[in-house]
């Protein structure tokens, strides 16, 4: 059975701040194939611009109610954003300190969310998601406003709507062993380069990276 638990993220600095509710373990089929409408999907893809960019791609299945950017709420004024494509997504990363956190391609908005009180603390190396679960606290929610995803027209299906999220901002001290991951053949690695060869969990594609 798949756990839904909140993790934060961020970029180096602390400009871009966001919680991403993750179930975990994926759903892998035999014929190593991942259903991203109903499954986190981990992923490394061997284009050029993820390989340059050091991404390590997550897919949420229900990206409207798992993410939340607590900080900016403004991404598209106070984020820079790169295209790689004209049509496809932005990728916004921080002016300060230049980490890309997330891709983007759709409308957003900004309400009031109700969240794990301690998932809107800055990461500052301790691990406060144990320390509230072992006082009891690690149920107690509270609301704060945050930029989520318009779920208006939001259809994971179309390629103006989407949403990847760089699983290396992810925030250590939450519980999230990346190398845990990889050990469990959790990663699918994509030929997007050629779109040639099928998914595959064992190694990178061509030109691709661990």
């Amino acid at each position: 059975m798949a756990s839904r638990e909140p993790y934060r993220g961020s970029c180096r600095c602390g400009h871009i701040r966001y919680i991403a509710y993750i179930s975990l373990p994926p759903v892998i089929s035999p014929e190593g194939t991942v259903d991203r409408y109903s499954s986190v999907h981990f992923y490394k893809c061997n284009c050029t611009a993820c390989l340059k960019f050091g991404l390590f791609h997550m897919r949420l299945p229900k990206a409207t109610q798992d993410f939340y950017l607590l900080s900016p709420l403004e991404p598209e004024k106070e984020l820079t954003g790169y295209k790689i494509t004209d049509a496809g997504s932005t990728w916004y990363f921080c002016p300060t300190c230049g980490v890309r956190c997330f891709s983007f391609a759709g409308k957003g908005k900004v309400e009031e969310v109700e969240v794990e009180e301690w998932a809107t603390k800055q990461a500052n190396g301790v691990d406060v998601k144990a320390a509230a679960a072992g006082g009891g606290e690690g149920s107690k929610k509270v609301k704060t406003k945050a930029w989520r995803i318009d779920e208006d027209g939001w259809d994971e299906g179309k390629k103006t709507c989407y949403l990847s999220v760089n699983v290396q901002t992810l925030e250590p001290e939450d519980g999230l062993d990346l190398r845990e991951l990889v050990d469990k053949k959790w990663v699918g690695f994509l030929d997007c380069r050629e779109y040639e060869e099928k998914q595959r969990f064992d190694r990178p594609q061509l030109g691709g990276t661990w």
